[in-house]
């Protein structure tokens, strides 16, 4: 069931917005999916308070357990900000495929230390010597040969049990 809710907060607020009168998700996810009404009152609900609001009711209502990923653009330290107020605890994955730029490990060092992330990196146990002595310089052959074997290993492959998590912490 949702609690509609009265009164709008504000979009744009310094101060956080209280989720007392927040309207509660109870309902199931096939209940919400074939409930418009409910949707639509989470929604206006959503839509009518602030980032931080949102990712905070979200932690509240949604079930968990959750996780960020980032590729640690310059874009990612706002989304990254907002998870690591709302609950610092939350993994931050980090799919490293062995050719990310030095100045895209400064900045997740950096974001690390500043936000007190929980970042998970995983990355193929192949070193990307190997890789390229068995594939080649996929990145020489177009961007679909480049992306799809170091990126997809860790996530769906069957070689995903043997990627392995490394966590560093500063």
């Amino acid at each position: 069931m949702i609690e509609s809710v009265a009164r709008e907060a504000p979009k744009f607020s310094s101060t956080p917005v209280s989720l007392a009168g927040a309207p509660r998700l109870t309902l199931t996810p096939q209940q919400f999916a074939d409930d418009a009404n409910a949707a639509k009152v989470i929604n206006d609900w959503l839509a009518s308070v602030d980032a931080n609001t949102r990712v905070r009711w979200a932690l509240e209502n949604l079930p968990g357990p959750f996780a960020l990923s980032s590729s640690f653009g310059a874009q990612a330290a706002v989304s990254l900000h907002l998870v690591a107020e709302a609950d610092p605890d939350i993994p931050v994955l980090l799919i490293d495929t062995g050719y990310l730029f030095p100045e895209t490990y400064q900045f997740v060092k950096q974001l690390e230390q500043q936000l007190g992330l929980n970042i998970q990196t995983f990355s193929s146990p192949q070193t990307v010597e190997d890789f390229e002595a068995q594939n080649g310089r996929l990145w020489e052959q177009g961007r679909e040969a480049a992306v799809s074997p170091r990126s997809a290993s860790p996530r769906g492959s069957p070689d995903c049990a043997a990627a392995r998590p490394k966590v560093e912490r500063a």
